[in-house]
């Protein structure tokens, strides 16, 4: 098979990438074998940036899924250490001239809509029978090869194939990861009041407690980041025991809470890759970086990756020439290095247990919210608006 561009994986970034790519005329192969025995349910939820969404609308992709979203328009930030004094700060949109700041999606849905969406396009080609096993990568092409036998010479082969990456393991890049001993933990709530389409993350000790808001008003979505054993223990507890449990992590900021969903938890880690570009082959989303579902920033970051290569390919004949990734390389490497130590700053403060450092934490929340100019630079941080 001949093909221009060859992307491992097919999970959120991988058919974004695959559609977003054969949107500006390349012809891909996307391959990701199915394992017919696993049912996968994505419990998680994504809240999608402005940024995202004007890429996802240059791609078709948005009418296809706004209906299923559901707006964000404030952020708020709680600390809850000191009972005695709860410290918020909040983030409208309106300070930025926007009516929101992104819409939030259940993943499976997003899921679903872009493989649907995939199907219209005649120059792309999925393969969900074969698996990716090697790639020997050349000045002129990159040669796939597949478990059945079969190869695939392309020009880009694509690494979109997860933290776990097969296609990085093969280039032999090595990664940098760092563990929290922490957990998330993901489902859905109901509470006593309405959510008014505000999504707060509410710091104590362990990680942040993020309620992040769905249609229905008196509905949203949790990740509760904390450590693995206070996750492992939360696992164990009867319904009435959870609920009690998350309704006091929350600090009863939306009343009484309720779990009305299973529960999906996961490992926290922050890992990159310590190189993103090889001889006509890439990395993107978290086959290049991982990080802690902090700010929206994992799926998003995945969107910025490819809405910068689809940028610097466009309108050439070889989009896996050493020029073009190189310039990837220079505009997304560093960026994305940068966004994580931010990321991993504000995850070591919300897992903190010490009074002083959690005194400081409170006093960095009265600090925003009394400094607009602050608010602001921290909104288009925040959005990826700025570096």
């Amino acid at each position: 098979m001949i093909t221009d561009i060859t992307i491992v994986g097919a999970g959120l970034a991988g058919l974004i990438a695959s559609i977003k790519l054969a949107h500006i005329g390349f012809d891909v192969i996307c391959v990701d074998y199915k394992d017919k025995n696993i049912i996968k349910n994505d419990l998680r939820t994504t809240a999608l940036l402005l940024p995202s969404i004007n890429f996802l609308n240059e791609c078709n992709i948005w009418e296809q899924i706004k209906s299923d979203t559901h707006a964000l328009n404030t952020m708020r930030i709680m600390d809850i250490s000191d009972a005695k004094k709860v410290n918020q700060v909040e983030f409208h949109a309106k300070e930025i001239g926007e009516e929101n700041f992104g819409y939030n999606i259940q993943n499976q849905v997003l899921y679903n809509t872009l493989n649907k969406h995939l199907k219209k396009f005649k120059n792309i080609k999925v393969i969900t029978d074969d698996k990716f096993v090697n790639v020997k990568n050349r000045t002129d092409s990159a040669f796939v090869e597949l478990k059945s036998g079969n190869k695939i010479r392309c020009k880009l082969l694509i690494g979109a194939d997860g933290k776990n990456s097969s296609v990085r393991d093969k280039l032999d890049i090595p990664t940098k990861t760092k563990n929290y001993n922490q957990k998330a933990l993901a489902f859905k709530i109901e509470h006593q009041k309405a959510h008014l389409n505000v999504s707060t993350e509410i710091y104590k000790s362990g990680g942040p407690f993020t309620i992040v808001p769905l249609a229905d008003q008196n509905q949203s979505a949790v990740i509760w980041m904390d450590s693995t054993n206070s996750i492992n223990h939360l696992l164990e507890l009867d319904d009435d025991q959870f609920n009690n449990a998350i309704t006091s992590r929350s600090g009863k900021c939306l009343g009484a809470l309720r779990r009305i969903s299973d529960l999906t938890n996961w490992p926290i880690i922050n890992q990159y890759s310590k190189d993103i570009v090889q001889e006509r082959c890439l990395l993107i989303a978290e086959a290049a970086h991982v990080l802690p579902p902090i700010g929206a920033q994992g799926l998003n970051m995945s969107i910025q990756d490819i809405k910068v290569l689809a940028s610097i390919v466009e309108g050439t004949d070889d989009p896996g020439s050493s020029e073009l990734l190189k310039k990837y390389n220079n505009k997304r490497k560093n960026n994305s290095k940068l966004r994580m130590k931010l990321i991993d700053g504000l995850n070591l403060s919300s897992i903190a247990d010490k009074v002083y450092a959690q005194k400081t934490r409170s006093m960095a929340i009265q600090l925003i919210a009394s400094s607009p100019k602050l608010k602001s630079v921290l909104i288009k941080t925040g959005l990826g608006e700025l570096s």
